[in-house]
């Protein structure tokens, strides 16, 4: 079985990240993404193989730019790969050495990459019970809603590491405070290790 040595490029990188990705014949374009995605799973982590756009293209190894983009290649020179196409009917001519085959077009991920949504977060009230007469003091310690109680006592004790060095989070014992419509009524209920 005859192997092919295909020169690849992600759109974004300049003409030193060109890689060679070696492929059977026999092998179609999914299996092709797949490699593609497992040479350069440093950049390609957060999105599945199926969802890369594979282009064949020749294209001289020294016009790549980290601004080049399929648009910017003439329609005759382009041709968006099927996944289900064997690499042998896209590839039957000899491929030119320096020249890229291959270009990798990421899908654009449609989530900001601005601070997390403020709604997933809880914004708690916290003191640390006093034994000497000394007031308590009560902090803010904002936490995911997704996390449970567990980080919240790492959060906790980081927020008061000067009083709580001596004492390990998972020790700290956790009550929810709710205020009846007395003032003078606090209820504490102790809350679950989970």
């Amino acid at each position: 079985m005859s192997e092919l040595s295909i020169n690849c490029f992600v759109l974004g990188g300049d003409s030193s990240e060109v890689f060679t990705v070696e492929i059977p014949k026999t092998k179609n374009v999914s299996i092709l993404k797949r490699r593609i995605k497992e040479e350069q799973s440093h950049r390609l982590n957060h999105v599945d193989a199926s969802e890369l756009i594979a282009w064949k293209v020749s294209l001289p190894v020294d016009i790549i730019t980290p601004e080049l983009t399929v648009d910017d290649i003439e329609t005759c020179q382009k041709a968006q790969l099927h996944s289900v196409k064997k690499v042998s009917s896209i590839f039957g001519e000899t491929l030119v050495d320096e020249h890229v085959h291959i270009l990798v077009q990421v899908p654009t991920v449609n989530q900001p990459v601005a601070a997390p949504d403020p709604t997933q977060f809880l914004s708690l009230n916290c003191f640390v019970l006093r034994v000497d007469e000394k007031p308590n003091q009560i902090f803010t310690v904002e936490i995911p809603k997704t996390k449970n109680v567990s980080i919240l006592k790492d959060l906790i004790k980081k927020k008061k590491s000067r009083r709580l060095d001596h004492v390990d989070a998972s020790d700290l014992i956790l009550s929810q405070v709710t205020r009846s419509p007395y003032p003078w009524v606090i209820t504490l209920k102790k809350v679950s290790k989970t």
